[in-house]
């Protein structure tokens, strides 16, 4: 899902919470529905070795990326997306008594849960690793088959640097699995940010 779209729904999700809530949990709430994302910026400068900080260019590198989730060595670790990420700001939430903390933790379920339904809809739910040990399973077989969830981001950084125009990048064809869903649900690079 594109930023501007998780801004949008946190922002609404934002304003109706407030009343119940309060502006400071209510806003802290919007800021982490839309700041978990982070860490595909830090998936970003890993794969890309520090070398550029650009946030457009991590930009046009996800929707780059998003045309090779048909390929069978395309896995994604999204570290704030983890069920251990949410487990351990929920445990400090509880321990801590903050409503602070907690709201914090509601904000990046909402985000989930938004990315959940639109992956759902895309069917494109296998290519998110959704816990750390998740990820090392799925990596390890990957890798027993001679595969490595590396080189989709490897790739992607090619593509990127031998095209040259990011115009052309949101023009890309969309993967084969993604060509064989009707227009609407396609998962099309201009349409989805995952």
């Amino acid at each position: 899902m594109r930023p501007a779209t998780h801004a949008l729904i946190g922002g609404a999700a934002t304003a109706a919470l407030a009343p119940s809530l309060g502006w400071p949990a209510s806003a802290l709430f919007g800021l982490a529905s839309v700041f978990i994302d982070v860490d595909h910026y830090l998936d970003f400068l890993y794969y890309n070795g520090g070398k550029s900080w650009s946030l457009r260019k991590a930009y046009l590198f996800h929707l780059r990326l998003t045309c090779h989730h048909h390929r069978k060595d395309f896995l994604v670790l999204n570290v704030l997306h983890t069920t251990e990420a949410f487990i351990l700001i929920l445990l400090l939430a509880l321990w801590s008594g903050s409503l602070w903390l907690q709201a914090i933790w509601a904000g990046m379920i909402f985000h989930y849960l938004c990315d959940l339904s639109m992956m759902f809809r895309r069917r494109i739910l296998h290519v998110r690793a959704h816990s750390l040990l998740e990820y090392w399973i799925r990596r390890r077989r990957l890798a027993q088959a001679g595969l490595s969830p590396d080189n989709p981001y490897l790739d992607t950084l090619k593509e990127l640097q031998a095209g040259g125009n990011p115009s052309l990048i949101a023009q890309s064809s969309p993967s084969p699995r993604a060509a064989a869903l009707p227009a609407k649900a396609s998962g099309h690079i201009d349409s989805v940010v995952v």
